[in-house]
Order: C-alpha cells, then sequence, then structure tokens
C-alpha cells in the first residue's frame, strides 16, 4: 500500500509542471505638461544632412544601423510610435547628422524615407536634412 501511495506521488510530480504566462496590456499615456521658467540660448548653423539604410528579409531578420537618436520627435506630437516601422531608421538617420555635425538638435528636420520592396526582402533607405541646431546655455 505504502509504494502504491509513493508510486501515485512520483507520477502525479511527474506528470505535472509548471507554466507562466506574461500578457501585456496596451494602455494609454499619460500625458502630463511641466512648465519651467527657462529658456535656451540656441544657435542655429549650417545645413546638416544623415540617412540610414535597413535590410529585412523575409519580415524578420534586420541588418541595418546599431545606433540611434532617442527622443525624436517627428512632428505626430509624440516620441517614437510603436507603430512606425520606419522609426528606428529615422533614428538612426537623426544619429548620424548630429554626431558628424556636432550638433545638439536638428532644427526643421525633413525625412525622406524610400523603401525598395522585393519579393523576399526589403530595404528601407531614411534621409534627414535640417539645420545644426548648438545649445549655448540655459537661464531663467
Amino acid at each position: 500500500m505504502k509504494s502504491l501511495v509513493v508510486l501515485t506521488a512520483i507520477a502525479t510530480l511527474t506528470l505535472s509542471g509548471c507554466a507562466t504566462t506574461h500578457v501585456s496590456q496596451p494602455s494609454s499615456p499619460i500625458q502630463s505638461k511641466v512648465e519651467a521658467p527657462l529658456r535656451a540660448d540656441l544657435s542655429i548653423g549650417n545645413k546638416i544632412y544623415g540617412s540610414a539604410k535597413n535590410i529585412q528579409i523575409l519580415g524578420l531578420f534586420n541588418f541595418g544601423p546599431s545606433k540611434f537618436a532617442d527622443g525624436v520627435n517627428y512632428g505626430a506630437g509624440s516620441e517614437i510610435s510603436i507603430f512606425d516601422k520606419f522609426a528606428p531608421v529615422k533614428a538612426a538617420a537623426a544619429y548620424e547628422a548630429t554626431t558628424k555635425a556636432k550638433a545638439d538638435v536638428i532644427i526643421a528636420p525633413k525625412y525622406t524615407v524610400e523603401t525598395k520592396d522585393y519579393f523576399l526582402f526589403n530595404i528601407t533607405t531614411a534621409k534627414v536634412d535640417g539645420f545644426k541646431g548648438s545649445l549655448n546655455g540655459v537661464s531663467k
């Protein structure tokens, strides 16, 4: 009888397992407006340019840039959207433009995105041009 209980316990432990489930729930962003009595002293320089290229194979594998500018706003009122499939290539182009020109920001940026779609792969190229913005200081 004792061995039957032990065998039943071993069979139960062997046949049962653990499972973990993660569910993400998209939510609306919380937007708050913060105002500070500060003025940024920007100087506007010459025209600057940047470009980036991404190759996507079978819709799964991406070969492209590895450095991106965070906090880039494309005029939609918010930062990069998860639904904008071109946002990473645009951010890489912005990174190249600002680092080459040693700029703090791009003034009046204009993005051009071109996609060449082939049967098994596509090539996306983003170009940005604007003016060099340099932060000279911040005052009250």
